[in-house]
């Protein structure tokens, strides 16, 4: 099972902050995606800003740490689903790098 890439300019379930962070912590019905109910409010936020980063290539600096959310997707769970530089499984979608 495989999800979206989240290179894509809008993702389907988290077109905005709230959304992606409802969609991290409750996960969505019927598909892998898994809630995740030990991220807080601000690791979502860090995590947001860290995939927008690199979707836009660094062209443009999102609100939020990037390096704070890198660092989150390192040490949660996240490589258990998704890929990033090679590294991690493919259940989810690749994270962009």
């Amino acid at each position: 099972m495989t999800g979206p890439s989240l290179i894509r300019p809008k993702l389907k379930h988290a077109t905005d902050l709230p959304s992606f962070t409802k969609v991290v912590e409750q996960g969505i019905v019927g598909t892998g995606m898994p809630g995740n109910w030990v991220f807080a409010d601000e690791d979502c936020s860090q995590l947001y800003a860290y995939i927008n980063y690199l979707k836009n290539k660094g062209t443009e600096v999102p609100k939020g740490d990037t390096a704070a959310g890198r660092i989150i997707y390192m040490k949660q769970a996240c490589m258990t689903c998704h890929l990033m530089n090679g590294h991690g499984t493919g259940i989810g979608p690749d994270v962009p790098q």
